[in-house]
């Protein structure tokens, strides 16, 4: 019996598009899976048989956006004691990642896409373009596990009226760049000299880790650029954090292979010795 298996075909058949990933990795193994990811039962089996150790992937988009919230954000008070409330009363689809971190899935009206520490650090989101690793599987830090089950897709409750704000508001940032800037409670801590490199490779391979492109890449971090560090750095040393960070495999969950995290240890190390960004020849 293939435990992956059946679960991938039992979200088909709730109508969510499902996608082999690497095993106990966050990887997809199709290297087309946006759009391979499907609901067709002679598909999945196919994709299963042919990798019974992947791991099960849910795409979201097309109604669904996935709310992941890792254990930095569940540290702090955030969004607040009456917005958690609301998050709850929502009776979402919940599930527990292996790091202690959560999945809440919401259906989505309109189209949103990824996002990384944009509405709160630790909290990103996962839209079009984007997938979550779904229960039961694994990675080397454990298991993803159902705290509430998952519906049909078409059942699933909405984001609380002020997530649906922030989401429209990012989602406006993303087609209008020359829109106004986040708040600076919005857009994180500012980098300064010593931390620029650093930090804008750290928030490259976060994206990288959460499906983005190395295009959609570029534009979140000439914006970080601009708008987080002091002073910024040139347009050059950008593109070339965008260039070392788009090595890495797309993945999910926001959280960073061990291969990146040991090159921003690495830019990290570096910096500390007085040197300038450089690519890690890892």
């Amino acid at each position: 019996m293939n435990v992956a298996l059946d679960h991938a075909l039992r979200y088909a058949a709730l109508g969510y598009r499902v996608l082999p990933v690497a095993p106990r990795r966050k990887t997809p193994i199709l290297a087309n899976w946006p759009a391979e990811a499907a609901t067709d039962e002679a598909t999945i089996r196919k994709w299963f048989e042919q990798w019974p150790a992947a791991n099960v992937g849910i795409a979201t988009g097309r109604g669904l956006i996935a709310l992941d919230l890792d254990p930095q954000a569940l540290s702090v008070d955030w969004p607040g004691e009456a917005r958690r409330r609301e998050l709850k009363a929502t009776r979402c689809p919940l599930a527990k990642t292996p790091r202690g971190g959560w999945h809440l899935y919401f259906r989505a009206p309109r189209p949103w896409h990824n996002s990384a520490g944009v509405i709160a650090p630790g909290v990103d989101t996962r839209g079009a373009g984007g997938f979550v690793v779904a229960p039961p599987s694994g990675t080397t830090t454990g298991r993803y596990q159902w705290v509430r089950a998952l519906v049909r897709l078409d059942q699933l409750p909405p984001p609380p009226e002020w997530l649906v704000q922030a989401l429209d508001a990012i989602e406006s940032r993303r087609n209008h760049p020359g829109a106004q800037a986040p708040g600076r409670e919005e857009i994180g801590p500012v980098f300064t000299e010593g931390q620029r490199n650093a930090g804008l490779f750290k928030l490259a391979c976060r994206y990288r880790a959460i499906g983005l492109a190395e295009h959609e890449i570029e534009a979140a971090l000439f914006a970080a650029n601009r708008l987080r560090c002091r002073p910024p750095l040139d347009d050059h040393e950008v593109t070339v954090i965008v260039k070392s960070a788009s090595r890495y495999p797309q993945g999910a969950d926001g959280e960073m292979p061990f291969a990146m995290r040991r090159a921003w240890w690495h830019a990290v190390a570096h910096r500390r010795k007085g040197g300038r960004y450089a690519r890690s020849s890892s």
